[in-house]
């Protein structure tokens, strides 16, 4: 073989060689890894948060896969993404996308959870966003704003206070109102004054009268004494009386049911026709011979 050959052959081996170095070199720093099995998964997130094709799939910080779809379908994104098959998912797992390192890119993290069913990841994920410095900053910004809000409401607050102190200051200053409260004090101590005179002229009459209610109390309290067999002999005559009409009341509604039954004696008398018809003639009989006595006189014969 000649020296130009040998050159070319040696430099077609050089240039192969580079390009090998250099795929294992980018396979190296993606965290490609030859020979491991892996299984596609799929998860929906509400926000990705800057997650791409090609992040890191880790798991509990170890490298196990990589993104390879991230699709927006409705209002959630799908990121279809490989995991290792040695990797074993719990059915308490959890998956999140999180920042690799302050500042930089982002990845997928997994948990793997720690129940003892194991999770179906034949079924897509639910996945979950953690907070990251680009979220704080946000957050941050809102609550400035919010801030601001107070401040401003503060600032109107203490815009109001101050008009109330100053009108305060107004009244209070006022020659004429001081010169009210000065009236109403002086009279409030001239109405305390002759208030305690009052008193102190009437606490003899006061305390006669009260003399009198506590004696006026004694002599009640000894009347409903001496009075209190009288009442209890009142009472009782009373319930007796009261019974007493009680069998009257009875005693006469015994008569009427009497009167009302027409085979007693009483209802015959008051039903019975003809004994009214007998009494009638009687009673004309009667008449009759008061009026002969009147125009003959009376002739009596004893043998």
């Amino acid at each position: 073989m000649d020296k130009a050959k040998a050159s070319k052959l040696k430099v077609g081996i050089t240039v192969i060689v580079s390009i090998i170095i250099v795929l294992y070199g980018i396979a190296f720093l993606k965290g490609f890894k030859f020979g491991v099995v892996t299984n596609d998964l799929v998860a929906y997130f509400g926000d990705v948060n800057g997650l791409k094709v090609g992040d890191q799939v880790s798991v509990s910080g170890v490298p196990k896969g990589k993104v390879k779809e991230v699709e927006l379908e409705g209002d959630s994104v799908r990121i279809s993404f490989t995991l290792a098959r040695d990797v074993i998912l719990k059915k308490d797992c959890s998956i999140s996308i999180e920042m690799q390192e302050l500042m930089s890119g982002k990845q997928l993290a997994i948990k793997p959870g720690r129940s003892s069913e194991l999770a179906d990841i034949t079924k897509p994920l639910r996945g979950s966003t953690s907070m990251d410095i680009i979220s704080l900053i946000g957050t941050m910004n809102q609550v400035g704003e919010d801030v601001k809000d107070i401040s401003a409401k503060l600032n109107k607050t203490t815009d109001d206070l101050n008009t109330v102190i100053m009108n305060v200051n107004d009244i209070v200053g006022d020659e004429g109102f001081k010169s009210n409260i000065k009236g109403s004090a002086s009279n409030f101590n001239v109405a305390s004054k002759n208030l305690d005179l009052l008193l102190e002229e009437n606490r003899h009459n006061l305390s006669v009268l009260t003399s009198k209610l506590n004696s006026l109390a004694d002599n009640l309290e000894n009347t409903v004494t001496d009075t209190k067999p009288d009442l209890k002999e009142t009472i009782t005559n009373v319930r007796s009386l009261t019974i007493k009409l009680d069998s009257l009341t009875d005693n006469f509604n015994q008569l009427v049911s009497n009167t009302k039954d027409t085979n007693s004696t009483i209802g015959k008398l008051l039903t019975d026709d003809e004994f009214y018809v007998n009494l009638n003639n009687t009673v004309v009989n009667i008449d009759k011979l008061i009026k002969q006595i009147k125009k003959e006189g009376l002739k009596l014969k004893i043998f």
